[in-house]
């Protein structure tokens, strides 16, 4: 009984997924206080993005941020947790990515509710693996405009990740050391 009440929490009344834009006490006037305020953290990103010698190059669109660290860690140490910084969420895993308008994180289902209690309405959450959530690379592809410049920090994304990215991504992927 327990189970389907908390799963009942991830699906509208028609028993279909919901729009990945449904949120907890995200209603008009709602906030929960015990999230995370990241407006000024985003507003400080998106500043970054856009400024030329930060980037060393033209400004960027969008900025992925992984739960990774510099050593591929299990265990990522406090100081290194950058996606739990910009997003307030807290668990392990996650992608997140800031562009110009929106944030956006993607969990998978270990976190549906804990990303949905824990991140502030600045946040869309993207619940992986549910019908029509797109994955990151093709939500980026459709939010972003022909020509748009996408970036990540290189150090603390894996190599067959950044390959990945690149590929699915194409001319939009910024590498910052090819013009460094």
């Amino acid at each position: 009984m327990k189970i389907r009440v908390l799963l009942s929490a991830l699906y509208d009344s028609d028993g279909e997924p919901p729009h990945y834009q449904t949120r907890l006490h995200c209603g008009k006037g709602e906030f929960d206080v015990n999230r995370v305020d990241t407006t000024h953290r985003l507003e400080n990103l998106r500043f970054q993005m856009r400024r030329v010698d930060a980037i060393h190059g033209p400004p960027i669109q969008a900025f992925i941020i992984t739960s990774d660290d510099e050593h591929q860690s299990e265990n990522v140490p406090e100081h290194d947790r950058r996606m739990e910084y910009i997003t307030g969420f807290t668990g392990s895993q996650g992608e997140a990515v800031v562009t110009e308008t929106k944030a956006a994180l993607w969990i998978d289902g270990r976190y549906f509710l804990q990303a949905d209690r824990e991140l502030d309405c600045n946040w869309q959450l993207m619940r992986a693996g549910l019908p029509n959530v797109s994955n990151m690379t093709k939500w980026l592809k459709d939010t972003l405009k022909p020509g748009s410049r996408v970036g990540a920090d290189a150090r603390i994304i894996a190599n067959y990740v950044w390959e990945t990215w690149r590929e699915e991504l194409g001319n939009a992927f910024y590498n910052p050391s090819s013009s460094v």
